[in-house]
């Protein structure tokens, strides 16, 4: 019941919206932008998800789409009491985040001093002082289109359009990077197995930029570095993408010191028997690695 009132500057919000949903989000997130921060993110995550289930948006798709799925589903929740829907659906999420937040402090975490940083152009940014560990992770190798995925948060966040599409233009690896050498058997190795064109020019963006950010990086780091990568598919070739970095980063004073594997169960959205690119079958990725490695 909120007085205050939220629209975000997007020209394709009826595109994505019914008309209907769209008050009841203003009020949502008029509430939300004026609270102060401490409390505005506890809820922030909640209503986010909330936000996309409410929109023509495929919840169950990484890149905004619009589904028959989806279609069906505003379709269906219009002939309900949506309202109801809407805040018990907003209950319950905020309801699961304190739970995870109370979980997480019964393991006691330790104080520390950290820094987070996000959205900020990582080819350009250098640490502003030494720290002892680095924890960090590279879009995957064909990204998926992060800030088109994330859009329609980022809208509702109080993000411009003119914003957003610059963030678009700086995504890895669909932008310009300079060319670095890269200290990888593997890298070449699986380099000389991509035979389009096109895709070579995203394998060598991606590779120069995230190696070169983490060369850089790693000037300031004096005891470790943690990065969370994937085994990305090129067509349905799977690149070591975690190996190619260890041995890249073996030239700059850094000892790999284990992997770990999680196998991904619960976080596959879909998944399709044949890839619509090539032809060929294709899955999903199957694990998740984090790689960590010690200063020498």
């Amino acid at each position: 019941r909120s007085q205050k009132e939220f629209v975000p500057e997007w020209s394709n919000l009826s595109y994505w919206f019914p008309q209907d949903f769209i008050s009841i989000l203003s009020k949502a997130w008029g509430f939300v932008h004026s609270l102060d921060d401490e409390t505005k993110y506890i809820l922030i995550i909640p209503l986010i998800k909330v936000t996309k289930y409410f929109s023509y948006g495929d919840e169950k798709v990484h890149k905004l789409h619009r589904s028959k799925y989806s279609l069906k589903k505003i379709k269906e929740l219009l002939k309900k009491n949506w309202h109801r829907e809407f805040y018990s659906m907003l209950e319950r999420e905020i309801r699961t985040l304190l739970r995870k937040v109370w979980e997480y402090n019964r393991l006691e975490p330790k104080e520390v001093n950290y820094k987070i940083r996000s959205g900020i152009d990582a080819l350009e940014t250098r640490l502003e002082e030494d720290v002892n560990i680095l924890v960090t992770s590279p879009p995957y190798l064909q990204a998926q289109e992060y800030i088109r995925s994330t859009k329609l948060e980022l809208f509702w966040l109080g993000y411009s359009e003119s914003y957003i599409r610059n963030l678009s233009k700086k995504e890895i690896p669909y932008r310009e990077v300079d060319r670095i050498k890269i200290y990888s058997e593997k890298y070449y190795e699986y380099r000389d197995s991509i035979k389009e064109d096109h895709l070579r020019l995203l394998y060598d963006r991606y590779f120069h930029a995230i190696l070169k950010i983490f060369s850089a990086l790693g000037e300031n780091v004096t005891d470790y570095m943690c990065i969370f990568v994937g085994p990305a598919k090129v067509r349905t070739t799977s690149i070591p993408i975690d190996d190619i970095i260890v041995e890249h980063l073996q030239e700059f004073g850094w000892r790999h010191e284990i992997t770990f594997v999680d196998t991904i169960v619960s976080r596959v959205m879909f998944e399709s028997e044949i890839n619509p690119a090539s032809g060929e079958k294709d899955s999903r990725i199957k694990t998740e690695h984090l790689v960590v490695l010690k200063r020498r």
